[in-house]
């Protein structure tokens, strides 16, 4: 189908001109509706990628890409917290965002992850969790009951999205970060009260962070990493934005704020899903905790149990998460996830609706 306002909002785009809210909320509504050719998606993903997006675009693209998802819904009012990256950043990196989720769940917090498979890079958390022996596409009863009884759960973005069918062909082949780079991390089916979100560009921070005071979040986390990573750097300064109480507060964070050097970036190389999940089998088990990927996870975790708990020292929670790690405590947690995610088997590994 080709729609006869295309040119008219491609000329829009052009001109570096910006939709409010509800005009962002509806152009998603007629993406996600087969209103537009694939040819016509690609072209306004590519016109939106040649521009700087404004908050209110990105919150009511979002809310309309929540407002047409499957919800998750929770049996009671609780603290949950959900973490991603954007991606985009081309540093090939480790999946560090994921692995943190996976720790901070063996620190006791509730998490609901919400991700997919890789679009630009070697490795996206659906892939990682896979390779680590994660059923990602239990039906949602049956990922609802995972999480009741163990406070994780995975909201693989196909089976809660089925509506963004319409531009991921024209996403995938144009092959560069879009718009949906920034609303993926902000489009968790999921009521989740705390967020964490990696961007990759700093001037990204503050332009995701005003986007989450329009999102409902009680607390948010939006930050950048030296020198170029959707992750809190081990490898330099990392810009942060705090969203609390419908206020945002920037500052600068380094690793030797909680005793740790700073470290060079190829000791966060990534590679295929089963290399990933090999490394992150190695660190828990205590034989990469001293080094440059061990550091990035348990610090990346640090700031989960931070941002739901403020009240404790951040260096603090980095010590009693390294204990947890060299105990073995966390490396039986994990197993016993997965193991008890793997009772549920209905689907066969690899099968998705």
């Amino acid at each position: 189908m080709r729609n006869p306002d295309t040119p008219k909002i491609l000329n829009y785009l052009k001109e570096k001109q910006h939709f409010g809210f509800k005009e962002s909320y509806q152009l998603m509504l007629n993406l996600m509706e087969n209103q537009f050719s694939a040819s016509q998606i690609g072209a306004i993903l590519y016109a939106y990628s040649q521009k700087d997006e404004t908050p209110q675009e990105i919150a009511g693209f979002a809310s309309a890409m929540r407002a047409k998802a499957t919800p998750f819904p929770i049996s009671k009012k609780i603290m949950v917290i959900d973490n991603c990256g954007t991606g985009g950043d081309g540093k090939r990196t480790f999946n560090i965002s994921t692995a943190s989720a996976l720790l901070a769940n063996a620190m006791g917090l509730k998490v609901i992850k919400h991700g997919n498979r890789s679009v630009t890079s070697n490795c996206g958390s659906a892939d990682f969790l896979e390779a680590l022996g994660f059923q990602i596409n239990l039906p949602v009863e049956k990922m609802k009951k995972f999480f009741d009884q163990t406070g994780f759960a995975f909201l693989y973005a196909p089976l809660y999205h089925p509506a963004m069918k319409a531009v991921q062909q024209a996403r995938k082949e144009l092959g560069i970060p879009t718009i949906f780079n920034l609303l993926g991390p902000l489009t968790n089916p999921a009521p989740i009260t705390h967020k964490v979100i990696g961007v990759c560009k700093p001037n990204l921070v503050d332009l995701v962070a005003q986007a989450l005071l329009h999102l409902n979040i009680q607390r948010g986390l939006v930050f950048w990493g030296e020198p170029g990573i959707d992750e809190v750097s081990i490898c330099g300064i990392t810009r942060m934005a705090l969203i609390d109480k419908g206020k945002i507060q920037t500052w600068n964070f380094s690793p030797d704020q909680v005793g740790l050097k700073v470290n060079l970036i190829n000791g966060l190389s990534g590679g295929s899903p089963e290399k990933n999940a090999h490394l992150f089998n190695e660190l828990l088990k205590g034989k990469k905790i001293r080094g440059t990927l061990g550091r990035a996870v348990i610090l990346n975790t640090a700031f989960l149990v931070w941002l739901l708990y403020p009240e404790k020292n951040l260096r603090e929670i980095y010590q009693r998460i390294e204990d947890r790690i060299r105990s073995g405590e966390a490396y039986k947690k994990i197993q016993n996830l997965i193991i008890f995610n793997q009772s549920f088997n209905d689907l066969k590994k690899g099968e998705e609706k």
